[in-house]
């Protein structure tokens, strides 16, 4: 049977509160252009622990949105590759010290009918830049480990 067509959705990152929530990986966009260069863009919905959606009062799901530098995910530093590390599963048969030779594709992490995965727990801060805020994921909870920082560190020159 043939899928119909459908109009993709844009996803607003602005509506969920700091600190901790229940979420699924809903959406990935890889390359999208920004004033100061590509990023990849990773977008949480946040759930209750039992994978339902959580909704503001306009009837929007709550979003929140890892911002990770554009990269060929190559690299065991960069932050797409960590995030993928820190959503392995014990079904995905990958020890901790395996993830650093090889992960699965982000978008493998994607929650969807076939694939409905428990939400993982993560930590949410907003950062207001102008007048644009947006609901950063900063942590995640790592079956693989324990809580993991996402944030990165800039080495400024001295």
């Amino acid at each position: 049977m043939r899928r119909p067509k459908v109009n993709l959705l844009r996803s607003y990152c602005n509506n969920t509160k700091d600190g901790s929530h229940f979420a699924v990986l809903f959406n990935v966009n890889i390359g999208v252009r920004y004033p100061k260069g590509l990023r990849d863009l990773c977008f949480f919905m946040i759930t209750n622990k039992n994978c339902i959606p959580l909704k503001d009062k306009k009837d929007n799901p709550y979003m929140a949105v890892v911002v990770a530098n554009h990269t060929k995910r190559k690299s065991s530093k960069s932050k797409i590759v960590r995030l993928a590390r820190y959503l392995l599963r014990e079904e995905h048969n990958i020890s901790f010290i395996e993830s650093y030779r090889s992960v699965p594709p982000i978008e493998d992490f994607i929650w969807s009918s076939e694939n409905k995965y428990s939400p993982y727990e993560i930590i949410v801060k907003n950062k207001t830049v102008g007048k644009n805020t947006v609901s950063n994921v900063v942590m995640v909870k790592s079956f693989l480990s324990d809580w993991v920082n996402l944030e990165q560190e800039f080495h400024k020159p001295k």
